[in-house]
């Protein structure tokens, strides 16, 4: 595709109305996504950003995202505190292909398992004022993936791989009661497992697949707005391929919701019992 995406932002920027930043950045963000075309065997998932800090603290995330190419996907995201500074969890990514034409349309799906550490802290002073933040958190997460991409090559070819990967993940997070801002930099070993081609295929298109396992550093941007229920999110998340020319998603954008599973039980708890309802 041919599409400046510097000349369309400035179109949508003379006519658009006065909105919150949020719908602002949202909008743009989605524009720069359609400038390129070409098959990926990989797609990036966005990070453990979940900002679990407590003790018996349990969220729940879902998104849709959009990526290159125009492909569509879903994301879930479930995180449990069950002891101080300890985060378990689990995360599922499924990404779903336009088949537009003969080329451009690809599927993948993955499941992945967690664990982490959290450390939060107040923010005192001139930086409380400077940035209206009041608490910073640092976390990391290390964990393991699962999953397989499913590509068309044209209207009578794909190919089928599996694939396996580990990563180890450092976060911060700064926070207060409406807003907060994230930052996770994600380091990941990549690593094809088997491969299958339904009939005739330029083996060449792929061939370099032999030559992993691949090392990435994918980097994941959030902004969060506190609702009433729920939060609202967008998450920017970019990969960089550090060994080689591969062909994978280069860039992804979330748009998604966090729920605070205990307050659901802490909710229903029975005030007679003397619990304390936060």
């Amino acid at each position: 595709m041919n599409s400046n995406p510097n000349d369309i932002a400035v179109i949508i920027a003379k006519n658009m109305k006065k909105e919150t930043l949020f719908i602002q950045i949202s909008a743009l963000l989605i524009l720069l996504s359609f400038c390129s075309c070409s098959h990926k065997y990989y797609y990036t998932n966005e990070a453990s950003l979940l900002a679990i800090s407590e003790k018996n603290e349990a969220k729940f995330s879902g998104s849709v995202s959009i990526g290159t190419e125009s492909i569509n996907g879903a994301s879930a995201q479930v995180g449990y505190s069950p002891l101080k500074h300890l985060v378990v969890g689990a995360n599922y990514q499924g990404i779903k292909g336009k088949n537009v034409t003969s080329s451009n349309g690809g599927n993948q799906y993955m499941i992945e398992g967690v664990v982490g550490f959290y450390y939060k802290r107040p923010i005192f002073g001139m930086l409380k004022e400077k940035t209206n933040f009041s608490e910073i958190l640092f976390d990391t997460y290390t964990g393991y993936g699962l999953g397989n991409n499913t590509h068309n090559l044209n209207w009578n070819t794909s190919t089928k791989l599996s694939f396996q990967h580990y990563f180890l993940q450092g976060g911060v997070h700064l926070l207060n009661e409406k807003t907060s801002f994230s930052y996770a930099l994600k380091g990941l070993n990549l690593n094809y497992t088997t491969g299958l081609v339904i009939n005739d295929a330029d083996l060449g298109d792929f061939e370099y697949l032999k030559n992993d396992p691949f090392s990435f550093l994918e980097q994941s941007f959030r902004v969060k707005y506190k609702l009433q229920i729920v939060d609202i999110y967008l998450t920017v998340v970019r990969i960089r391929n550090l060994n080689s020319i591969f062909k994978h998603d280069g860039r992804r954008f979330h748009f998604g919701v966090i729920y605070d599973i205990d307050k659901l039980f802490r909710k229903n708890r029975n005030p007679a019992l003397g619990i304390a309802q936060k």
